[in-house]
Protein backbone atom coordinates (compact mmCIF):
# COMPACT_ATOMS: atom_id res chain seq x y z
CA UNK A 1 0.00 0.00 0.00
CA UNK A 2 0.85 3.65 -0.36
CA UNK A 3 3.29 5.33 2.32
CA UNK A 4 1.00 7.81 2.37
CA UNK A 5 -2.04 5.37 3.09
CA UNK A 6 -3.90 6.48 6.34
CA UNK A 7 -3.59 2.88 6.64
CA UNK A 8 -0.58 2.26 6.86
CA UNK A 9 -0.31 5.25 9.83
CA UNK A 10 -2.61 3.61 11.78
CA UNK A 11 -0.10 0.60 11.42
CA UNK A 12 2.08 2.52 13.05
CA UNK A 13 0.01 4.03 15.68
CA UNK A 14 -0.80 0.85 16.92
CA UNK A 15 1.86 -0.98 16.43
CA UNK A 16 2.19 -2.74 19.76
CA UNK A 17 -0.75 -4.93 17.73
CA UNK A 18 0.68 -6.26 15.77
CA UNK A 19 2.89 -9.22 17.28
CA UNK A 20 4.31 -12.09 15.94
CA UNK A 21 4.53 -15.60 16.96
CA UNK A 22 7.41 -18.08 17.52
CA UNK A 23 6.76 -19.59 13.75
CA UNK A 24 7.65 -16.48 11.92
CA UNK A 25 11.36 -16.61 11.90
CA UNK A 26 11.44 -13.61 10.18
CA UNK A 27 9.29 -10.15 8.59
CA UNK A 28 10.48 -8.56 5.47
CA UNK A 29 8.99 -4.61 5.23
CA UNK A 30 9.30 -3.47 1.37
CA UNK A 31 8.76 0.15 0.70
CA UNK A 32 8.90 1.66 -2.73
CA UNK A 33 10.92 4.58 -1.89
CA UNK A 34 11.37 6.12 -4.89
CA UNK A 35 8.45 5.16 -6.84
CA UNK A 36 6.44 6.99 -3.56
CA UNK A 37 8.08 9.85 -5.17
CA UNK A 38 7.10 9.44 -8.07
CA UNK A 39 3.05 9.65 -7.33
CA UNK A 40 3.74 12.08 -4.96
CA UNK A 41 4.56 14.46 -7.53
CA UNK A 42 2.02 13.30 -9.86
CA UNK A 43 -0.58 13.85 -7.21
CA UNK A 44 0.86 16.85 -5.21
CA UNK A 45 2.23 20.12 -5.98
CA UNK A 46 5.82 19.37 -4.18
CA UNK A 47 8.72 19.44 -6.25
CA UNK A 48 10.71 16.03 -6.26
CA UNK A 49 13.29 17.47 -3.87
CA UNK A 50 10.28 18.10 -1.40
CA UNK A 51 8.38 14.73 -2.26
CA UNK A 52 11.71 12.94 -1.39
CA UNK A 53 11.96 14.36 1.90
CA UNK A 54 8.02 13.96 2.89
CA UNK A 55 8.62 9.80 1.67
CA UNK A 56 11.88 9.71 3.41
CA UNK A 57 9.88 10.99 6.48
CA UNK A 58 7.29 8.42 6.59
CA UNK A 59 10.15 5.52 5.65
CA UNK A 60 11.68 6.86 9.33
CA UNK A 61 8.53 7.05 10.90
CA UNK A 62 7.46 3.51 10.32
CA UNK A 63 11.15 1.79 10.54
CA UNK A 64 11.57 3.45 14.17
CA UNK A 65 7.61 2.56 15.03
CA UNK A 66 6.33 -0.79 13.04
CA UNK A 67 9.48 -2.13 12.27
CA UNK A 68 11.25 -1.32 15.63
CA UNK A 69 8.54 -3.25 17.35
CA UNK A 70 10.22 -6.49 17.30
CA UNK A 71 14.26 -5.79 16.10
CA UNK A 72 14.96 -9.35 16.00
CA UNK A 73 12.14 -10.17 13.18
CA UNK A 74 11.43 -7.48 11.08
CA UNK A 75 13.53 -5.62 8.45
CA UNK A 76 12.87 -2.67 6.34
CA UNK A 77 13.58 -3.61 2.87
CA UNK A 78 13.95 -0.33 0.36
CA UNK A 79 12.68 -1.47 -3.07
CA UNK A 80 15.61 1.04 -4.72
CA UNK A 81 17.87 -0.78 -3.00
CA UNK A 82 17.33 -4.27 -4.79
CA UNK A 83 17.37 -2.67 -8.20
CA UNK A 84 19.20 -5.34 -9.68
CA UNK A 85 17.64 -8.95 -8.04
CA UNK A 86 14.21 -7.04 -9.33
CA UNK A 87 15.90 -6.41 -12.90
CA UNK A 88 14.96 -9.35 -14.68
CA UNK A 89 11.18 -9.16 -13.34
CA UNK A 90 10.76 -5.69 -14.31
CA UNK A 91 11.73 -6.71 -18.06
CA UNK A 92 9.90 -9.09 -18.10
CA UNK A 93 6.54 -7.50 -16.75
CA UNK A 94 6.91 -4.59 -19.34
CA UNK A 95 7.65 -7.16 -21.98
CA UNK A 96 4.06 -8.72 -21.31
CA UNK A 97 2.74 -4.78 -20.61
CA UNK A 98 3.72 -4.31 -24.07
CA UNK A 99 3.81 -7.57 -26.01
CA UNK A 100 0.28 -8.53 -24.55
CA UNK A 101 -2.75 -6.45 -25.04
CA UNK A 102 -4.80 -8.44 -22.55
CA UNK A 103 -2.56 -7.90 -19.80
CA UNK A 104 -1.54 -3.93 -20.88
CA UNK A 105 -5.93 -3.00 -19.97
CA UNK A 106 -5.95 -5.37 -17.18
CA UNK A 107 -2.85 -3.08 -15.70
CA UNK A 108 -4.54 -0.02 -17.06
CA UNK A 109 -7.88 -1.47 -15.58
CA UNK A 110 -5.42 -2.12 -11.81
CA UNK A 111 -4.09 1.62 -11.96
CA UNK A 112 -7.30 2.95 -12.59
CA UNK A 113 -9.28 1.40 -9.82
CA UNK A 114 -6.11 1.34 -7.33
CA UNK A 115 -5.78 5.35 -7.25
CA UNK A 116 -9.18 6.44 -6.88
CA UNK A 117 -11.10 8.93 -6.24
CA UNK A 118 -7.22 11.03 -6.71
CA UNK A 119 -7.25 10.19 -10.65
CA UNK A 120 -11.01 11.30 -11.12
CA UNK A 121 -10.16 14.18 -9.66
CA UNK A 122 -7.34 14.97 -11.87
CA UNK A 123 -10.17 15.04 -14.85
CA UNK A 124 -9.04 11.12 -15.88
CA UNK A 125 -12.26 9.77 -16.21
CA UNK A 126 -11.03 6.07 -17.54
CA UNK A 127 -8.32 3.71 -17.87
CA UNK A 128 -8.14 4.96 -21.89
CA UNK A 129 -6.34 8.24 -20.73
CA UNK A 130 -2.74 8.89 -21.56
CA UNK A 131 -1.65 9.79 -18.38
CA UNK A 132 -1.72 6.66 -16.68
CA UNK A 133 1.93 6.08 -18.51
CA UNK A 134 3.09 8.57 -16.50
CA UNK A 135 2.08 6.16 -12.83
CA UNK A 136 2.33 2.67 -14.35
CA UNK A 137 5.74 2.26 -13.64
CA UNK A 138 4.71 2.55 -9.88
CA UNK A 139 2.46 -0.59 -10.36
CA UNK A 140 5.22 -2.29 -13.01
CA UNK A 141 7.60 -2.64 -10.05
CA UNK A 142 4.87 -4.17 -7.21
CA UNK A 143 4.15 -6.73 -10.38
CA UNK A 144 8.33 -7.45 -10.43
CA UNK A 145 8.20 -7.83 -6.35
CA UNK A 146 5.55 -10.38 -6.73
CA UNK A 147 7.47 -12.47 -8.98
CA UNK A 148 10.79 -11.80 -7.17
CA UNK A 149 9.19 -13.03 -4.01
CA UNK A 150 7.14 -16.14 -5.68
CA UNK A 151 10.29 -16.73 -7.69
CA UNK A 152 12.59 -16.97 -4.67
CA UNK A 153 10.11 -19.16 -2.87
CA UNK A 154 11.60 -18.10 0.95
CA UNK A 155 8.77 -16.61 2.25
CA UNK A 156 5.41 -18.13 3.83
CA UNK A 157 2.79 -15.78 3.77
CA UNK A 158 2.38 -12.12 2.29
CA UNK A 159 0.86 -9.48 4.67
CA UNK A 160 -1.18 -6.78 2.94
CA UNK A 161 -3.63 -4.06 4.67
CA UNK A 162 -5.49 -4.32 1.44
CA UNK A 163 -7.11 -7.10 -0.03
CA UNK A 164 -4.86 -8.66 -3.21
CA UNK A 165 -4.73 -7.19 -6.12
CA UNK A 166 -6.73 -8.43 -8.96
CA UNK A 167 -4.14 -8.52 -11.66
CA UNK A 168 -1.71 -10.63 -9.08
CA UNK A 169 -4.54 -12.80 -8.04
CA UNK A 170 -4.72 -13.49 -12.22
CA UNK A 171 -0.85 -14.15 -12.45
CA UNK A 172 -1.25 -16.73 -9.67
CA UNK A 173 -4.00 -18.10 -11.54
CA UNK A 174 -1.68 -18.76 -14.60
CA UNK A 175 -3.80 -16.06 -16.90
CA UNK A 176 -0.86 -15.03 -17.76
CA UNK A 177 1.77 -17.86 -19.08
CA UNK A 178 4.55 -15.60 -19.47
CA UNK A 179 4.72 -15.13 -15.49
CA UNK A 180 4.26 -19.17 -14.72
CA UNK A 181 8.45 -19.33 -14.96
CA UNK A 182 8.45 -17.23 -12.00
CA UNK A 183 5.78 -18.82 -9.71
CA UNK A 184 7.56 -21.41 -8.17
CA UNK A 185 6.33 -20.75 -4.46
CA UNK A 186 2.74 -20.96 -3.61
CA UNK A 187 2.60 -18.05 -1.17
CA UNK A 188 -0.87 -17.20 0.80
CA UNK A 189 -2.14 -13.39 1.03
CA UNK A 190 -3.17 -12.74 4.24
CA UNK A 191 -4.85 -9.57 4.91
CA UNK A 192 -4.69 -7.54 8.14
CA UNK A 193 -6.50 -4.71 9.82
CA UNK A 194 -4.22 -1.79 11.81
CA UNK A 195 -6.34 -2.10 14.55
CA UNK A 196 -6.72 -5.94 14.83
CA UNK A 197 -4.11 -8.11 16.48
CA UNK A 198 -1.81 -10.25 14.44
CA UNK A 199 -0.65 -13.96 15.13
CA UNK A 200 0.89 -15.24 12.01
CA UNK A 201 0.85 -18.63 12.42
Amino acid sequence: MSLNSKRLQDAINNKDNFHFNSEVDELDVYVFDVFEVLNGIFFNENNAGQQKESIEDIIEKLELGFVAVDTVKRELIRCSAKRKELSPYIKAVYQEYYSNSVFESHCRNQVFQNLQPKLKNLAIENNKSALLELIMPFLIMEIALYLYIYDKNEYFRIYGMEKEMGIVTAIKQNKYPAFNQFLKGNIDYIKINADEHVAAK
